[in-house]
């Protein structure tokens, strides 16, 4: 349970304080003082941590009947990106290197969670946490322009072949 808590603890750092102080308040007291000092203890988790139990959160969220998966290669999401899927992680971070950290963290959430992870894991750490950063806060992107990031990093991996 405390682990739980935790994970809901990790969730709410990412919420304006305000929004996360009026969320507790909610809750039954025993709950609250536990989840509030974890809370506290959250600004010390590694950015990859919580990039991780956000995305677990975001891939257990059920929004209607229709269970939206980000990892499945045929959703509209990550279909446009399903020829990165199979590239080796190393190549990808070439692909990406030169790229700012919030268009990183676009690609990234586009990609199956095991392939992402790989290629978080080989960035230089000051980059990983970036890219971490921007992957928690990460706003809807019209399909127009991932369909035209797409075609880029696409024709780019083409012509590298």
């Amino acid at each position: 349970m405390v682990a739980d808590i935790r994970k809901v603890a990790l969730l709410m750092s990412c919420l304006p304080r305000h929004v996360a102080e009026d969320l507790i308040q909610r809750l039954p007291e025993e709950y609250g003082a536990t989840l509030h000092r974890c809370l506290d203890e959250a600004t010390e988790v590694d950015p990859i941590q919580r990039q991780r139990v956000i995305r677990e959160f975001l891939n257990s969220y059920k929004p209607t009947s229709r269970r939206r998966h980000r990892v499945d290669a045929a959703h509209c999401e990550t279909a446009s990106f399903h020829f990165l899927v199979p590239v080796p992680p190393a190549k990808i971070v070439k692909l990406i290197q030169h790229e700012m950290p919030q268009t990183q963290a676009v690609v990234l959430s586009r990609l199956p969670s095991p392939v992402s992870d790989n290629v978080l894991a080989l960035m230089p750490e000051a980059r990983r946490n970036a890219v971490a950063q921007r992957l928690n806060c990460l706003s809807p992107i019209p399909d127009a322009a991932m369909k035209d990031i797409a075609e880029v990093y696409a024709a780019l991996l083409s012509a590298e072949s």
